[in-house]
């Protein structure tokens, strides 16, 4: 537990088992969080309430029973380059391996691979909150790739394989930067509607988010290279 602590570093650390959170940080900033495994713990593997400017790098894995990385609240963080998987196995519960929720802004989630085995459980990440960033993450075989209920996010470059429901998303959000978008499995052959006459590797027509009107106009038919751990 990290209460108005600031400037710490947690490295090279097994949390495994807790009653609550792995890692429970609030109203604290410019924390480093690398290496660290959190496990088996019965609740959230890490959770940030009102805190900023943390980073949280390089953890694997990062498996637990209702989600892997909460942030309530919360701004200004980074994170990236972390496996975080089958996060809601509970029996009847869909957790998510990344949740963010409330007045979270401007956090950057970026090179995570999120994944679950058993396509029943777990959603790769679930945003209600605006303006953050989600880019280059593999997002594979979960119950729900993404879900977006806020507005103003950038969803870019992300490679979303065989989710039972690839994408949802019920605000106004950017879906590509303008010259390019995401990578989906269920749109990248010409009967799935990927055409691609100038061979260019982006399908000519865009790819539709359930949910709302939001549209990936710049679709790839390629899977980007994954940049993770």
């Amino acid at each position: 537990l990290l209460n108005s602590s600031d400037e710490n570093n947690i490295k090279n650390t097994y949390i495994i088992n807790n009653n609550e959170s792995g890692i429970y940080i609030i109203d604290s900033r410019i924390n480093n969080l690398s290496n660290v495994t959190s496990a088996m713990n019965l609740r959230y593997g890490i959770y940030l309430k009102s805190s900023s400017e943390n980073k949280i790098i390089n953890s694997n894995p990062i498996i637990n029973t209702e989600h892997g990385i909460f942030l309530d609240d919360s701004s200004y963080n980074s994170i990236i380059q972390n496996t975080i998987e089958y996060n809601g196995y509970k029996i009847g519960l869909i957790g998510a391996n990344i949740f963010v929720e409330g007045e979270s802004q401007y956090n950057r989630i970026e090179s995570n691979s999120l994944r679950d085995y058993s396509l029943n459980h777990t959603a790769g990440i679930i945003v209600n909150s605006d303006n953050n960033q989600i880019l280059n993450n593999e997002i594979v075989t979960n119950a729900e790739g993404i879900t977006i209920g806020g507005n103003n996010n950038k969803i870019w470059y992300n490679n979303f394989v065989q989710n039972v429901l690839q994408a949802s998303d019920f605000g106004s959000n950017s879906w590509d930067d303008g010259t390019l978008g995401n990578y989906w499995s269920d749109f990248d052959e010409v009967s799935e509607g990927c055409n691609d006459v100038n061979q260019n590797n982006i399908c000519d027509s865009g790819r539709f988010i359930s949910g709302g009107s939001n549209t990936d106009n710049f679709p790839s038919n390629l899977r980007f290279p994954f940049l993770g751990s």
